[in-house]
């Protein structure tokens, strides 16, 4: 259908503009596809628009072009800033996200990105298992649907169960009208972003410890399996019951 329209666009004296909004990585075969269709009918356009500094070098990357052509604009996308001004405090999508993650004294960072490879999912993995072993007060709270939805669910799933509170709230889709307090009335906001040649790891599972190294209770395995590599031997976490034989010593 692009290079269709394209086409009878140039037969019709239509000037025409392509407008790129994502990052694309070319080393894919659904990449090099698109990326080829998109060369052969560039010259048919009258000029493109790209949504940031990022995505115009990727896209004069994935062009083969030497440097941005002059008919190349960047025009970020228009944000409505009166919007994420307003009192959303009683807003019911803000109650409901209160009461889920019951202290009023924890911190939530806010994630709202189509759950996909290209937007950084495996990144966003990372982030969210180092940060919830390292700091107790903090819940991640995610909006968004992909293919990679079930990997983040699987994720909170874990978490909740192993800390016995709710960590992690997935709430899926969220519509326009709730973006703005979905995103202003919680502490930060994280947009990861990924692109490149390999592909998201398939959650391995945690190698086999002796009984002198074993973590004495699930938080410590949490907080041992999302540690880095470098580290000799299991972390204590500071959400461990102080039943937990670790944290007694540490105290």
């Amino acid at each position: 259908m692009f290079h269709t329209s394209i086409r009878e666009a140039e037969v019709l004296g239509i000037h025409t503009v392509y407008t790129d909004h994502s990052l694309m990585d070319s080393n894919s075969m659904a990449g090099v596809a698109i990326n080829e269709v998109l060369r052969c009918y560039s010259c048919c356009m009258n000029a493109f628009i790209c949504v940031s500094r990022a995505d115009r070098d990727n896209f004069c990357q994935r062009q083969r072009f030497a440097s941005p052509p002059a008919n190349l604009h960047v025009i970020p996308n228009a944000v409505d800033s009166d919007r994420f001004r307003r009192d959303y405090r009683l807003h019911p999508l803000v109650t409901r996200v209160r009461k889920a993650f019951c202290s009023a004294s924890s911190i939530t960072v806010v994630v709202l990105s189509r759950l996909v490879y290209r937007k950084g999912v495996c990144l966003l993995e990372t982030v969210m298992n180092r940060t919830l072993a390292s700091f107790p007060m903090v819940n991640f709270l995610v909006g968004g649907t992909g293919d990679e939805q079930e990997r983040i669910q699987h994720l909170a799933d874990r978490w909740n169960r192993q800390c016995g509170a709710r960590r992690v709230l997935v709430m899926g889709e969220i519509a326009h009208e709730e973006v703005a307090p979905f995103l202003v009335t919680h502490f930060a906001w994280f947009s990861p972003r990924a692109v490149g040649t390999s592909t998201c790891p398939a959650p391995s599972p945690s190698p086999s410890t002796s009984p002198s190294s074993k973590p004495s209770c699930s938080a410590c395995s949490l907080a041992s399996s999302a540690a880095p590599a470098a580290s000799s031997s299991p972390r204590t976490s500071a959400a461990c019951p102080s039943c937990c034989p670790r944290r007694r010593a540490s105290s």
